[in-house]
């Protein structure tokens, strides 16, 4: 009796955490696509506002426009790189969950434990990146050097909204990480 009431209680967890899992996958990957959104659509109004400033004969404005635009760039990269991977992978996992879950959790689990903890790092940089600017912003105001503080200002704002972006990306994270976690207890 014993033995059948625990084939039952294991049997009806399982389901179960096949559709949590499931769920938490398709809004992290969902949450992923729509950032390709947002990285996009910051990444070329960033493009957008450095070609003037680039153009621009103020010292400032051509300073600015340089981590402007290229930090603008390595944006829409992101947003481009978000809406082809995570459709991508929702099919693949999808497929992976219903024939092989365990190899789901054994490659997904890991891999997004990485993701979480990479993201601890990127904001550690875009703060250093932050503090640098200001550095720069700093010292070209003591040396009444525009260009300087341009770049610095440049590098704060960029990394600022950086910053931002990474940092909602990394809660759906955690959260996804944390499904993932109670999936592979319960495998």
């Amino acid at each position: 009796m014993l033995a059948l009431m625990m084939t039952v209680v294991l049997t009806a967890e399982a389901p179960q955490a096949a559709v949590d899992v499931r769920s938490a996958m398709h809004t992290y990957y969902q949450g992923e696509f729509n950032g390709g959104f947002a990285w996009s659509t910051s990444g070329g109004l960033s493009v957008a506002a450095a070609i003037p400033m680039l153009l621009s004969n103020d010292a400032f404005f051509r300073g600015m426009g340089w981590p402007t635009g290229i930090i603008g760039l390595a944006q829409i990269g992101l947003g481009i790189s978000s809406f082809f991977s995570a459709p991508a992978r929702i099919r693949r996992f999808d497929a992976q969950l219903d024939s092989d879950p365990s190899t789901f959790a054994a490659t997904e689990h890991p891999r997004l434990r990485t993701v979480a903890g990479a993201f601890t790092v990127f904001q550690l940089v875009e703060l250093g990146i932050v503090a640098g600017g200001s550095g720069v912003m700093g010292a070209g105001f003591a040396r009444r050097e525009d260009t300087l503080v341009g770049v610095g200002l440049g590098l704060v704002v960029q990394s600022l909204l950086f910053l931002v972006l990474d940092e909602v990306a990394s809660r759906r994270a955690d959260t996804y990480v944390t499904v993932l976690d109670d999936f592979v207890r319960l495998r």
